[in-house]
């Protein structure tokens, strides 16, 4: 039988409907990972205050001056009495100018030198109280961070591990209740305890694509920035163009990669060869249902979205319980159930793909 999106959607539904146990299992297991992050939290005695929102700074304003003294009242001058009409007539006796000494020799001395005026370096502006704050905050959590820094990276790795145990174990899980097979909550344990080391390496194998993909793009727009400008940005359109087709048609190519290593057995190199090899001649198909998964998720995204809204238009007690309750059922939603419905469809719509694949290389190839 042919690959097909509606059988896929369908069994994957129906092996979700088959498995509120282990998505039972799974949040159990994130609630333990998440107490114990809080523990190891706890440990390094975390400054609390540095998550609290600063205090409003207050605008301060001088105090007006209380015994101040009111400025005296300018004095008007004396009045001068008026001169005499005798005297205004009298002219007054012309002095003869009289001649100007001549300077003695130890009088003569040379100016003295004027000074280059001198530039004063402008008044250094004081810190606002908010940035004091801001200061303190960032000298708390650096000194916290630097004795705290051991527990912090071995939580890093416990979410690391838990994630990609749980990825193998649901994979394993989910592959049993599709194909119709007994299943129990230990084919976690089995299964991604088998495939951790497989899945990690192609992690690190996805980190170091992304890694050499950020730095192709940066050196690209490096080597564009001394184009012309309107050359560089048309350019620069043409490839993110090209470059998000070219992701998106790789993620498509890969989309079975870890299902084929969890499933399969597979190694890293393998798998990853395997979901190429499956996927070919049925792009389309596979980006259909790729596609279709992810308006999904959107559309449960934009519902929830809605619900916050109304909550906050609420208000009060009523709002912040709506609130609550609409984001802990999108996690249940989108998380669990959505997740267990995703993974068993490309569990079911991958045995198909090998099944198709597997009965056109046994088909003869006919003689001219």
């Amino acid at each position: 039988m042919g690959p097909s999106i509606g059988r896929s959607i369908q069994e994957g539904v129906r092996a979700a409907n088959r498995s509120w146990a282990g998505m039972g299992f799974v949040a159990g297991v994130w609630i333990l990972t998440f107490g114990v992050l809080f523990l190891l939290v706890m440990i390094t005695n975390p400054p609390w205050e540095v998550l609290q929102a600063p205090p409003a700074s207050e605008a301060t304003f001088a105090p007006a001056p209380t015994n101040a003294t009111a400025p005296a009242a300018p004095t008007e001058p004396e009045a001068t009495p008026p001169a005499s009409t005798d005297d205004m007539l009298t002219p007054a006796p012309a002095t003869p100018p009289s001649a100007p000494e001549p300077a003695r020799p130890d009088e003569l001395t040379p100016p003295a030198p004027v000074d280059a005026p001198t530039m004063t370096p402008p008044p250094a502006q004081t810190q606002t109280p908010a940035d004091l704050e801001i200061e303190r905050r960032e000298r708390i959590i650096q000194a916290w961070v630097g004795h705290a820094w051991p527990l912090l990276l071995l939580g890093f790795l416990l979410i690391v591990a838990v994630t990609l145990w749980l990825q193998g174990g649901e994979m394993g899980y989910l592959a049993k209740q599709v194909t119709g097979q007994p299943v129990r909550i230990a084919e976690f344990w089995v299964t991604g305890t088998r495939a951790i080391g497989a899945l990690l390496a192609s992690s690190l194998l996805s980190l170091l694509f992304t890694l050499g993909v950020v730095l192709i793009t940066v050196f690209v727009f490096w080597v564009l920035s001394f184009l012309p400008r309107t050359l560089a940005l048309i350019l620069g359109v043409v490839f993110l163009a090209a470059l998000g087709a070219g992701l998106v048609w790789l993620l498509v190519r890969l989309l079975f990669w870890l299902i084929a290593i969890v499933v399969d057995r597979r190694g890293p190199i393998a798998g990853l060869r395997a979901s190429v090899r499956v996927t070919r001649g049925h792009w389309w198909k596979v980006f259909g249902l790729f596609a279709l998964f992810l308006v999904v998720f959107m559309a449960v995204g934009l519902v929830f979205t809605v619900v916050d809204w109304l909550a906050g238009l609420v208000g009060g007690t009523a709002g912040v319980v709506i609130a609550q309750v609409g984001a802990v059922l999108q996690l249940v939603i989108t998380n669990l159930y959505l997740a267990f419905v995703t993974t068993a469809a490309l569990i079911r719509f991958y045995d198909d793909l090998k099944a198709s694949t597997a009965s056109s290389s046994a088909q003869p190839v006919p003689v001219s």
